[in-house]
């Protein structure tokens, strides 16, 4: 089944201060996810260090081969609004797809979500058009992993329009559980289907001038 979750992501002529800070940290310290579905040993290391007591397990698919998601901790408000943590160094993750799937480890029980999307091919044109952003007022697609579980919820396909960005989800739990039963099968058996919250934000990008031609969402 479709499920249709359409939401405006804030473009920047201005960059999320963060997206540009970890870029070059994690290509030094390979500190966040960004390099990690390339490497040979990351489903080793996540399957070995997956810690069940305290953390939880995402995934979820993205169509689109050229889209690269941040990932961030936070919290939802009284308004039942998404505000994300901005006291943390690194993100829980930035990269892209891995066979079209990402699979991270995440705290458990915390509100995570998608707050930065780039549409970019190259690192190239990422730093000379930065990252779809999301803002106060528009929607994020949030996922909260209770402890110990290994959650799939939806394979999500993004599409840039000018400096608009919008987003589907659809259910495709049967490519989940095959790329999860061959990339990380200690984990396979643990797969079970979940479902995402489509939440308004509730505080500011931050951000910081750029040489960017996008402009802001309407």
């Amino acid at each position: 089944m479709v499920i249709q979750h359409y939401a405006k992501l804030a473009a920047g002529n201005a960059f999320l201060k963060k997206a540009i800070f970890y870029a070059p940290v994690c290509l030094i310290l390979s500190a966040c996810g960004l390099l990690s579905p390339f490497k040979s040993d990351h489903a080793a290391r996540i399957q070995e260090t997956f810690d069940d007591s305290r953390e939880a397990i995402l995934v979820f698919g993205l169509t689109n081969k050229h889209a690269r998601v941040q990932l961030e901790a936070g919290a939802i408000d009284e308004d039942a609004q998404y505000r994300a943590d901005w006291t943390n160094l690194y993100p829980i993750f930035y990269g892209a797809a891995d066979k079209g799937f990402v699979l991270v480890k995440v705290p458990a029980n915390r509100p995570i979500a998608i707050t930065s999307v780039s549409m970019e091919s190259s690192w190239k044109q990422f730093w000379s058009g930065g990252p779809f952003q999301t803002c106060k007022g528009q929607k994020v697609a949030v996922f909260q992993v209770p402890r110990g579980q290994v959650l799939y919820y939806a394979d999500f396909d993004f599409h840039s329009d000018g400096s608009a960005l919008f987003f589907s989800a659809q259910d495709n739990l049967a490519g989940a559980q095959d790329y999860v039963s061959s990339r990380f099968p200690a984990l396979a058996g643990r797969l079970q289907a979940a479902n995402f919250s489509s939440l308004t934000r509730g505080d500011d990008c931050q951000k910081m001038p750029s040489t960017s031609t996008k402009t802001a969402i309407r």
